[in-house]
Order: C-alpha cells, then sequence, then structure tokens
C-alpha cells in the first residue's frame, strides 16, 4: 500500500465526520434561537425555519420567533389573541397554523408584514365571532376559517370581502349568531341584508324605544306623585306662591329699620324666663357655685337650696350679664328679618296703590305693574303681592293684599266673604304648620293689619263700611282711613271724623287699640294718634317744587297738598304708627288676640262638635263635614291615608320583588342551559381531540416501527461495509 491510498484511507473519515458536524448545524440550530416548548428544525428546501409550537399550552404569541422562520405551527394551544403586529418581523413566513386556539376576535394588523409572503393561514376551530373589516384584506394566502361562531355583523360583512376571491373559504364564514334570527347557519356572503345599514336603523329604532319609555316613565311617575301627594303639591304651591316676586329699592327713609328696637323695647317690658338645672350629688357646691355666678345669695343660711322654691327678689352685687338678653334678641331679630301683611280695603278710586308707593317709598305699583283694581275684573277676589324691601341692614317680606271690586257692584251683600275667607285660611294654615312634626319653617302669612278706605263723602259711613268693619273686626286689627283727604276743608274733615268714631262706638266696632305704656312721652303721642282717629291721608308719588323745596304733593289751583306735611293731613301718623313705632304690636295683637280666638274656637269644635268624649271615647262623629273638620281630625284622616298609602307601596314593592325574583330565576336557568350546552360542546370537542391524539399516536408507532426497521437495515449495511473494509485492510 502507498502512502497516497494510506493518506486517502484515513482522511476520508475525517471528511465525512466534518461533513456531517456542517450538517447538523444548519439542520439543528442553536437552542437559544428557538422559542421555549417549541422544536426548530431548518428546511433545506425553502431555505429556512420549521418552527413548531403545537400543544406548547401557550396562551399567547411567543416573542422570540426565529426571523427566517417559513412554517409556524402554534395549534392545539390556548392562545386568546393575536396582538397587532404579532408576526411583523417575519418576512419569510409561509405558512401559519393557528387552528384549535381560544382566538375570539382579530384586529386590522393582526397579520400586518407577512400579507406578501404568507400562502396558508389555518384559523379553524377558534373562538372567533368577529374580525376587523380590514383584518384580510391585503392577504392573498389560502384562508381556512371553518368551525368559529362567527357572529353576522357588518364588521363581519365588511371583512369578509377580504377572503370573497376564495369561495370555498367564503362559504365556511357560517353566521353562528345575529340580531337577525334567520341569518343564523347561512353563510356570510350568502346574505343579502346590508347589515351595516341594518345595524344603524336598529340603532335608532332602539334609541327612539328607550327615549319613549323613559318619557312614558317618567310622565307616569309624575302623574302616580301628584295623585298621591295632592296635598303636599298644593302645599309647596301656596309656599312658591308665599315667595317674593321682586325686590324693591327705597328711594328714602320709611322706618321699619327701626323694628329691631320695638322687639328690644317690648322684650325688656316683657322680662325674660330661664330655667337652669343643676343635677349632682351633695356636698358638690352647687348651690355655692349658683350665689357664684349670680352674685347673689339665691341659697342663704335662712334659705337655704334644699329644692324650696324661691319667691322673693334678689339684688346682685355686681354685673352679671343677663342684662344683654334684649341686645341677643335685637341680634337674632336682624338675622332673621321680618314678615309683615298689611290688607287694604276700599272701593275703587279711591288711591289704595298710591298710599303704598308712599308709604314705602318705592313702586310697588307701576305702570309696568299696576294696581290690582287696573288689573282684574271688578268682581270682589282677593289678590296678594309679596315684595322683599332692605333698609338699614333690616330684611322686610311685605305682602300687600287688595281687595279689587270691593264695594263697586250694585248687590253688594256678601262682598266680605271672601276677604273672611282669606283670613281664616291664612289662621288655618298656620294652625296647621303648628300641628306638623317638622315646624322649622313656619312662614307668618297671616293678616296683621287692615287698612280700611273710607270715601270722603261727609255724611259718615256708608252701610257697607259698618258691616264690614263689624264683621272683620274680631279677626284683624282695623285702622280706618279718610281717602282722599285733600277733597276736604279742615273744618269738614274735623267734623267727618267725628260722625265717623261716633258711628264706630255705636255699632261696638273694635278698631286697633294702641298698648298702654309707663312713658308719659309714649302716653302723649298715643293721646294724639287717638285724639286724629280715622287719619285722613294724601297719597302721591309726584315731585313739587315749593321754595325752593322739592316735596311729594298734589298741585292745585289754590296750592300745594304736601303728603308729608303734618298741617295737611296725616299721612306721617299714620307712618310713624305703622311702620316706626307700632309695627312689632301689630303682629302681637294678631298673634296673642286675633290668632288665639281663632284657635280656640278651632280646638274647642274638636269637643264640642267632632268628637263626643263621652260616647265616641276620641273618635270623630260621622255628622262633622269634611270641610270643618278639626285639626286632630285632620291629622287622623292624614295618619289614615298615610297608612293606606304605604300599604299599597308595599304591595307594589311585594310585586316588584317577585318580578325581579323570576327575572332572576329565569336568568339563572338560561345560564345553566348555556353552561350545559358549552359544557356538552366542550365534550365533544374534547372526544374529537381524544380521537385526532389517538390517530396521531397510532400513526406515530407506525413511523417508530418502521423507522426502527429502517435503522436495523441501516446498521445491518453498516456491518456489512465494516466487514468489507477489514477484508480489504
Amino acid at each position: 500500500m502507498t502512502l497516497l491510498d494510506l493518506w486517502l484511507s484515513r482522511s476520508i473519515p475525517m471528511c465525512l465526520l466534518l461533513q456531517s458536524l456542517v450538517l447538523m448545524a444548519l439542520c439543528f440550530p442553536s437552542a437559544s434561537m428557538c422559542p421555549k416548548g417549541c422544536s426548530c428544525l431548518r428546511d433545506p428546501h425553502l431555505h429556512g425555519l420549521n418552527v413548531t409550537c403545537s400543544q406548547s399550552s401557550l396562551k399567547e404569541i411567543p416573542s422570540n420567533l426565529p426571523g427566517d422562520t417559513v412554517l409556524l405551527r402554534l395549534d392545539h394551544n390556548q392562545i386568546g389573541a393575536v396582538p397587532e403586529k404579532a408576526f411583523y418581523e417575519l418576512k419569510r413566513l409561509r405558512e401559519l397554523n393557528l387552528s384549535y386556539n381560544a382566538v375570539e376576535t382579530l384586529g386590522e394588523d393582526a397579520f400586518s408584514g407577512i400579507d406578501g409572503t404568507l400562502q396558508v393561514l389555518d384559523l379553524s376551530h377558534n373562538h372567533i365571532t368577529n374580525v376587523h373589516k380590514n383584518a384580510f384584506t391585503k392577504l392573498r394566502a389560502r384562508i381556512i376559517v371553518h368551525d368559529n361562531p362567527w357572529h353576522c355583523e357588518c364588521a363581519l360583512q365588511q371583512g369578509a370581502g377580504g377572503v370573497a376571491h376564495n369561495h370555498e373559504v367564503a362559504s365556511r364564514v357560517v353566521c353562528g349568531s345575529s340580531e337577525l334570527f334567520d341569518l343564523e347557519g347561512r353563510p356570510v356572503m350568502a346574505v343579502d341584508t346590508d347589515l351595516c345599514n341594518l345595524a344603524k336603523r336598529t340603532t335608532d329604532y332602539a334609541m327612539l324605544v328607550t327615549m319613549f319609555g323613559w318619557f312614558a316613565m317618567v310622565i307616569s311617575y309624575v302623574v302616580y306623585y301628584v295623585r298621591q301627594n295632592q296635598e303636599d303639591a298644593r302645599r309647596h304651591l301656596e309656599y312658591l306662591k308665599s315667595l317674593p316676586t321682586q325686590q324693591k329699592n327705597l328711594e328714602g327713609y320709611v322706618g321699619f329699620a327701626n323694628l329691631p328696637n320695638q322687639v328690644y323695647r317690648k322684650s325688656v317690658k316683657r322680662g325674660f324666663e330661664f330655667t337652669l338645672m343643676v343635677v349632682g350629688e351633695s356636698g358638690l357646691g352647687k348651690s355655692t357655685l349658683m350665689n357664684s355666678l349670680f352674685l347673689t345669695d339665691l341659697y342663704s343660711p335662712e334659705y337655704p337650696g334644699r329644692g324650696r322654691r324661691m319667691a322673693q327678689q334678689k339684688n346682685l352685687e355686681g354685673y352679671v350679664g343677663f342684662a344683654n338678653l334684649p341686645n341677643q334678641v335685637y341680634r337674632k331679630s336682624v338675622k332673621r328679618g321680618f314678615e309683615f301683611t298689611l290688607m287694604v280695603v276700599g272701593e275703587s278710586g279711591l288711591g289704595k296703590s298710591t298710599l303704598m308707593n308712599s308709604l314705602f317709598l318705592t313702586d310697588l305699583y307701576s305702570p309696568e305693574y299696576p294696581g290690582p283694581s287696573h288689573r282684574i275684573n271688578k268682581t270682589v277676589q282677593v289678590e296678594q303681592s309679596k315684595v322683599l324691601v332692605k333698609e338699614g341692614g333690616v330684611h322686610l317680606l311685605l305682602t300687600i293684599v287688595d281687595t279689587p271690586g270691593f264695594g263697586d257692584a250694585v248687590d253688594n251683600s256678601s262682598c266680605w266673604q271672601p276677604v273672611i275667607d282669606y283670613i281664616d285660611s291664612k289662621f288655618e294654615d298656620f294652625l296647621n304648620a303648628e300641628s306638623r312634626v317638622n315646624r322649622r319653617q313656619m312662614p307668618d302669612n297671616r293678616v296683621h293689619c287692615c287698612l280700611y278706605f273710607i270715601a270722603p263723602s261727609g255724611h259718615g259711613l256708608k252701610p257697607l263700611d259698618t258691616e264690614f268693619m263689624k264683621r272683620l273686626h274680631e279677626k284683624v286689627n282695623i285702622i280706618p282711613l279718610i281717602a282722599k283727604a285733600d277733597t276736604l276743608t279742615p273744618e269738614e274733615c274735623q267734623q267727618f271724623k267725628k260722625q265717623i268714631m261716633a258711628e264706630i262706638h255705636e255699632h261696638k266696632i273694635k278698631i286697633y287699640d294702641f298698648p298702654e305704656t309707663d312713658d308719659e312721652e309714649e302716653m302723649k303721642v298715643i293721646r294724639k294718634i287717638k285724639d286724629r282717629l280715622p287719619l285722613a291721608v294724601v297719597g302721591s308719588n309726584t315731585i313739587i317744587e315749593v321754595n325752593g323745596k322739592r316735596v311729594r304733593g298734589r298741585q292745585y289751583p289754590w296750592g300745594v297738598a304736601e303728603v308729608d306735611n303734618g298741617e295737611h293731613c296725616d299721612f306721617m301718623i299714620l307712618r310713624n304708627m305703622l311702620i316706626r313705632n307700632h309695627m312689632q304690636d301689630l303682629k302681637d295683637v294678631t298673634n296673642n288676640v286675633h290668632y288665639e280666638n281663632y284657635r280656640s274656637r278651632k280646638l274647642a269644635a274638636v269637643t264640642c262638635n267632632g268628637v263626643d268624649n263621652n260616647q265616641n271615647k276620641g273618635l270623630l262623629t260621622k255628622s262633622e263635614p269634611a270641610d270643618d273638620m278639626s285639626p286632630i281630625g285632620q291629622m287622623e284622616e292624614e295618619r289614615r291615608e298615610h297608612l293606606a298609602k304605604m300599604k299599597k307601596m308595599e304591595q307594589e314593592m311585594e310585586q316588584v320583588f317577585e318580578m325581579k325574583v323570576k327575572e332572576k330565576l329565569q336568568k339563572l336557568r338560561d345560564s345553566e342551559a348555556e353552561l350545559q350546552r358549552r359544557h356538552e360542546q366542550m365534550k365533544n370537542n374534547l372526544e374529537l381531540q381524544l380521537r385526532e391524539l389517538e390517530e396521531k399516536r397510532r400513526q406515530f408507532e407506525d413511523e417508530k416501527t418502521n423507522w426502527e426497521a429502517q435503522q436495523k437495515i441501516l446498521e445491518a449495511s453498516r456491518n456489512v461495509e465494516k466487514g468489507k473494509k477489514k477484508k480489504i485492510f
């Protein structure tokens, strides 16, 4: 054997070994390039990698896929979504298998980057219900999409156009669910209905039906609420009517800023009461502390503190501080504000509206908002107007009550009845407010003063004047006024006053009685006012210049009748008396006298007319009319109505509860049926997968057997070759 033959015989195995290593490096790439749980084999024909990640329990697409992948198998996993641009780096990918996963939706860029190279895309046996309309637009691959629960809608109908060139694939996109029941089981491409327009129309119809339903429900609730709460609605409406319609600015000093001072003086005159309880064991110094607090011997050795009543007046040994109580009352009254209701009654044309404007130096009645006599037909009815005025930090809610048409009819019998009914209704409202459980808001709309205007006839009172004052003098404070006193001479005016007062005393009419006082100066003023009753007044809002001085008055050929001049009329006396000095007393007399009389009569009717204490034991008698029902009877009636309402609401709530329970039970049954259906479907799928696995296992066993047989044949042939080589050497 030559040296050449010897070298060749030894170099041939080395070359074969080197070739094997190169082939292994090419066919089996490094483990660092292959995703975990996947196998990567190089395909010599396609010059790329075949990446197999089947049955790897993957829940998402691996992120480190090799860039030269040409075949990617991700089937039989648990992948639930395909992210946007998930395969963007796989520029050479030709086949993608995503079958038997849990993908539900596909976005617009799910297959972006591989639309030019991809040839086969398998999406079968997933949970895909809808896709973006542009998901398949750029793909030219063979797409397998069968066995997916497609939901037929606008986006799917548009997206199906991406596979329209492949009729076989398009026919596999079958509607699994739809808003139209007749589309289920039909291929999407066979649907003639434009689902996009249908969705818009359906949305419009649904919105219209929903809005109509809500509107009907709101109307029904409002009607039900109004019917069930008519009394509360009436009270709320009256409260809204009681609110001031406007706020007026005064053109000068009126005088109601003195109201807190009136409250101050009355509180000092009336005095205060205060009850203080001390509790504790004996010997803790309670009596000593009381003596120290009030700087006097409340308890002394002669008068020990053992629960005895003190019936003596004590002198203080220093300043304690309760002399500040009137100041506290003053501050609280300013903070709370005041309410005053003034009624004006008289025939039309006597200047009632003008006098109100003159009294409060503002346009309570203006050309834009004229007096009731100019706005309402000449029928006797009561109208009120509220204004909020402010002076010197004091707020006054002023209510003007007018009676347009009073005394203007041919037959004036019972023309005072609307006025009486109005006054009684305000007393009734205040009594009901006192009887409620919640008495925090108790607006005082009672009539505190009635200015009765008498026509300047010069012949005394008319029968209508006498009858009206006799009917109302026990219900309201009446102040008689002679209207348009500038039409009378001073002598005629004095004679007219005497005649009117004589008739008032003759018919025993009670007009407002001024309070007694210990102050001599105040008593002189009060006697002066009493001597000038009834007050002769003139009203005017016209400013006239007299001797270089601007005054309010009326211009006549013989001169000017000044409103604020005490020698011309009693207007200033009326203003001082009504507003500056006795407004609070008018309110107190209304509350303590007239309202108490009404309240006593009303509550007495409970025992005398409404309840028989001996027979009915506190129950209202059946003979009592509903309109004259006592407050206790009204409360009992309201309680029964409330109980009936609560019982009805309870029944309705029970019905609603039963209906809700039935709905919940039906939903649970439907959910149970759906779960059972899904369970059967999953069971069938698992059985199908099991059969497929068994088939693949059988194929694998066959391939393994064939491979082992081939390996044995190869091993035998190798042994034969080795034997031949040994013989050669």
